[in-house]
């Protein structure tokens, strides 16, 4: 493993006499900074050719494909967002090398479910399954809605006949996810670009109930779980303390 440098901070001497002062400053050059920013940010958000950002509580986050029984001839994705949406549905097509792809595309509705995370909120889960694929084929697919969907990503099917074949297998990435874990899921990657699923075996966050934790997951594996199926597998850090819940309400976090 290499060993990266420390950053370097500099460091700016301030005596007693000009503390006041310097504080001021920072302060109004923040407040100006944020004066000069904030007509421009709003321009950009109602820019009709700028994708939804993630302030965008309908655009659709954490989509993620999962196997199947036959992942030959079918495969699953899940997706959330903040904001119940209507006719939430899934759009797939062979892929091509052009965008011509788009000319035969095949809707799919989703099924739709509320989860609460507790105090952290209620979140709107969807779920496809794509079915009637061909064995050993490259799709291109997308989730959304109306004018807020995702961007066309796409996946391979399994073959149809008994061969070789490659995983990643990984464990408990637990603490400092985004921090150091992005590093870790971007090696394997490139070591497996090709791979046909990637296997999670517990302990992917913390503390199961903190949707800020498992926020930290999806953005340190970016779009890999949107072109790779992923098994996520939950250990004890998915489940509650013992200490304090017992007996049925022991059970696997929202």
């Amino acid at each position: 493993m290499e060993i990266f440098p420390e950053s370097t901070i500099m460091k700016i001497p301030i005596n007693k006499a000009s503390n006041h002062f310097a504080i001021f400053l920072i302060c109004l050059s923040l407040l100006l900074a944020g004066g000069c920013t904030l007509p421009e940010n709003r321009a950009a958000r109602t820019s009709e050719d700028t994708a939804p950002s993630h302030e965008d509580t309908c655009a659709p986050e954490r989509i993620i494909l999962n196997l199947t029984e036959n992942p030959s001839t079918s495969q699953a994705v899940t997706w959330r967002t903040c904001s119940m949406v209507e006719e939430p549905k899934a759009q797939i097509a062979l892929a091509t090398d052009s965008s011509a792809f788009e000319e035969d595309v095949q809707t799919i509705h989703a099924v739709s479910q509320k989860v609460s995370l507790g105090r952290e909120g209620i979140v709107y889960q969807y779920s496809v399954v794509f079915q009637s694929l061909e064995p050993d084929t490259i799709y291109a697919y997308r989730v959304g809605t109306g004018d807020n969907w995702s961007e066309w990503n796409q996946f391979r099917t399994a073959g149809d006949n008994q061969h070789p074949f490659t995983f990643v297998y990984l464990g408990d990435p637990q603490v400092d996810i985004k921090s150091m874990c992005s590093r870790i899921f971007r090696a394997a990657f490139k070591k497996a670009p090709n791979a046909d699923f990637w296997l999670f075996v517990g302990d992917l966050v913390d503390n199961g109930d903190n949707d800020e934790e498992w926020a930290e997951l999806y953005d340190a594996l970016g779009w890999i779980p949107r072109t790779t199926p992923i098994i996520l597998l939950p250990g004890n850090h998915e489940y509650p303390d013992r200490r304090y819940l017992q007996g049925k309400t022991y059970t696997v976090s929202p």
